[in-house]
């Protein structure tokens, strides 16, 4: 009876974990949560994420916090101090929730960081989320008359589907943009994991990676099927570069692994071609490829992006605010709602100025260099480093994906500083935790020796 009591223990692991998978779920059902169950629901979530999180770290005497891990992220904690919560234009509407989300994501990325041993829990339910936004995309598609529930859901047709026409762009979600986020962090997972997931046998092994390709492929095809170019060209950018720094085998060579990339480019060029020829949805992706530039959609945001740099004058060294851009362009579009630039680097500029998007600059710079030296690391396990390089691809998508969405300002943050703190933490444990154990041992040698 005490070893069945003992099995059932729950540790500061435990707590942590359940913690982070809240914000997890959260992340990939936003839609849901805050649409259908409302924002007060929204923050009893995140207080209770924020509960279990704060519970794992505490101690007798408060809390423990590492100093070091910490200062990793200094950069995300000067914009908060310095940035997000002064001169918030969103606060002062009195619209709280995205900026105490953008307080949370940070501490989501803080207690991964500390958590490295959970890498493979949380890579695993990312997939499970994932792939239930992929299959959403399927099920609509080869039930298009189902999709009439989700017009009763919602109370209207979700943006991008063409009054209901084509549902399975938008799947379960409110919008087609977020579906395609989740589907191409499923296309991304999935990836990472059928080239490195290995099992012990040569024939455990084949069966495995065969499995996660399929379901490689099939997210894959769900995001095409989304109709976004952007989200597809710079998912397929982020794949390659981040393969490219991926040691699969141990011993591949980086210009070896060009090489390959190449090939991999010139025989999906070719593919494209041909599958276009059968595919309905590839083709009209290829449509909107070849529109860009003249179509209503890049006309509208050019027009947005003239105007954040026009505000941009107006207060050139620390800009207008956080948040001030979606109230000006509820003015000057004469809009009923808000809506951002759909350029990070742009709107940050017009909001915080020079000296806050130099801030912010130089903040991704150091987080994805932190994510491309863990992938130089050694001795890392097998689960570790399908953490550090999906951390990596993500990180990447999102650097390219700032050009034309709003990254920085809705959900994508949060998954975003999930892969932050999945390379902080492995940056930490390999680079200063273990470099620190090394030190203290080898003093013990030497004073042994003496």
């Amino acid at each position: 009876m005490q070893q069945d009591m003992h099995n059932w223990k729950i540790g500061r692991k435990e707590i942590r974990f359940l913690g982070i998978s809240i914000f997890v779920v959260y992340s990939f059902f936003v839609d849901i949560i805050e649409r259908k169950l409302g924002l007060y629901v929204a923050l009893m979530i995140l207080m209770i994420s924020s509960a279990l999180l704060l519970l794992s770290i505490m101690t007798s005497f408060g809390f423990r916090l590492n100093t070091k891990v910490l200062l990793l992220g200094i950069g995300w904690i000067i914009m908060l101090v310095f940035m997000v919560l002064p001169r918030n234009q969103m606060l002062a509407n009195g619209s709280i929730w995205k900026t105490i989300r953008w307080i949370w994501a940070l501490f989501i990325a803080y207690s991964i960081a500390i958590s490295t041993e959970l890498y493979s829990k949380i890579i695993k339910l990312i997939a499970i989320c994932g792939f239930v936004n992929v299959a959403a995309t399927f099920f609509f598609y080869i039930n298009k008359s189902a999709y009439n529930v989700m017009y009763n859901f919602w109370d209207e047709w979700p943006a991008g589907t063409q009054g209901g026409i084509y549902g399975y762009k938008a799947g379960i979600a409110e919008h087609y943009s977020r579906n395609a986020i989740y589907t191409l962090i499923a296309t991304i997972v999935f990836f990472v994991l059928f080239i490195l997931k290995r099992g012990g046998n040569r024939h455990l092994h084949f069966t495995k990676n065969k499995y996660l390709g399929i379901l490689f492929v099939l997210s894959a095809i769900a995001l095409v099927m989304t109709q976004k170019r952007a989200h597809t060209l710079f998912g397929v950018m982020a794949i390659l570069a981040g393969y490219y720094f991926c040691n699969v085998t141990g011993r591949s060579r980086k210009s070896l692994r060009f090489l390959k990339i190449a090939m991999i480019i010139c025989l999906l060029a070719v593919g494209i071609e041909i599958a276009a020829v059968y595919s309905t949805q590839l083709s009209q992706l290829l449509e909107r490829f070849a529109a860009a530039g003249e179509d209503k959609s890049s006309i509208a945001r050019k027009a947005m992006r003239d105007m954040a740099f026009e505000l941009f004058k107006s207060s050139p060294v620390n800009g207008i605010g956080w948040g001030a851009y979606g109230y000006q362009y509820k003015i000057v579009f004469k809009s009923t709602f808000t809506l951002d630039a759909h350029n990070v680097y742009v709107q940050m500029l017009c909001e915080t100025g020079v000296v806050g998007f130099c801030i912010f600059i130089a903040t991704i710079a150091y987080t994805l260099l932190i994510a491309v030296s863990c992938t130089k690391l050694k001795n890392l396990s097998v689960e570790e480093y399908i953490a550090v390089i999906y951390a990596l691809m993500i990180q990447i998508f999102v650097l390219l994906y700032n050009i034309t969405g709003n990254c920085i300002y809705d959900i994508t943050f949060c998954h975003y500083m999930v892969a932050v703190g999945m390379s902080q933490g492995i940056f930490y444990k390999y680079n200063m935790s273990l470099k620190r154990y090394e030190v203290s041992e080898n003093q013990e040698v030497i004073k042994a020796m003496v």
